[in-house]
């Protein structure tokens, strides 16, 4: 069997929290505290030890049934069904490790399963999937055993490619592009074309943010920070300014093409203050960007500013 299941074994030991590879690790850390269930675990454990794999996979199922939410018995189960060559139950198991949490590990295991059961494509999906949440041994690519069957498919030479960069999801995920509107170099004004300032926004974060740079006319910068929050389905913006202000604007919607992000704050003397930003893409590449605030809970609001900003190339 290859080192790096191995390996992967070892991680799945740690707390079920941790992904990452490791090379020592206490069990203790997972163990239940109902003394059978412990019993069971020790049983486990000591029967995986002394490489009797038929009775570990007996007993890290069983531990699997009593609680399937554990990613190490997922993960122990599948390395005792790969031992004894049993793939097909190893990849059931690795897969159920990956829906647990194990991370990388778990998914490059299930490649590895569907590999040794000459199933390319759920090899290749499996893969794929590890190196997209970060695994990154090219070395481990290139000399397990149980890849074998899948190097001579041209679809292996881009996995060990994309295996050498850094992943990077948002990078082509739609809903963090679609703010991208508002990447570039400007040159802002107000609608009667006087310029307050200048901006520059980056796409950051391999893609998962944009990055504001602006400063006004008088030298007094200012940055926020941009990103779609997939807990929350929404945009999301972070302002700093020199003066020192902060605003968190931690609700968005879209309307059209039309952006419009929220902020909840309170005033000097207390009182609830909202704010109001809206990105609107017009025509020639400019982008109107619209602030407004509101005493009332929103059901009036007051225009702030209404800046145009113009592309520089």
């Amino acid at each position: 069997m290859p080192s790096f299941r191995l390996i992967a074994l070892a991680a799945s030991l740690v707390a079920a929290s941790s992904v990452a590879p490791t090379v020592a690790a206490q069990p203790a850390q997972q163990s239940s505290t109902n003394p059978e269930r412990q019993r069971i675990e020790r049983a486990a454990d000591s029967a995986y030890a002394s490489k009797n794999y038929r009775r570990a996979y007996e007993l890290f199922e069983q531990l699997a049934r009593i609680d399937s939410t554990v990613p190490r018995y997922w993960m122990q189960l599948g390395m005792s069904a790969a031992f004894t060559k049993d793939y097909k139950a190893g990849a059931r198991a690795f897969e159920r490790a990956s829906a647990s949490g194990a991370g990388p590990v778990a998914s490059y295991n299930a490649g590895a399963m569907f590999a040794r059961l000459s199933q390319p494509d759920s090899a290749f999906a499996w893969l794929g999937r590890a190196v997209q949440i970060g695994f990154g041994d090219t070395t481990t690519l290139a000399t397990d055993d149980d890849l074998a069957s899948l190097r001579g498919d041209p679809r292996y030479a881009k996995l060990r490619h994309d295996a050498t960069v850094a992943p990077a999801p948002c990078r082509e995920a739609a809903n963090y592009r679609r703010f991208d509107f508002w990447v570039g170099n400007w040159r802002v004004t107000t609608p009667g074309g006087q310029q307050v300032g200048t901006s520059h926004v980056d796409v950051v974060s391999g893609g998962c943010a944009l990055l504001e740079n602006w400063r006004d006319m008088r030298g007094s910068e200012g940055k926020s920070l941009n990103t779609f929050d997939p807990t929350s389905g929404a945009w999301r913006q972070f302002w700093v300014g020199q003066g020192g202000g902060v605003t968190d604007y931690n609700e968005s919607e879209w309307h059209g093409s039309s952006l419009t992000f929220v902020a909840h704050s309170r005033a000097q003397n207390g009182s609830a203050f909202m704010q109001r930003l809206t990105f609107t893409p017009l025509p020639d590449g400019v982008v109107r960007q619209f602030g407004e605030g509101s005493t009332d809970g929103g059901k009036t609001w007051t225009s702030f500013y209404d800046f145009h900003y113009h592309p520089v190339k």
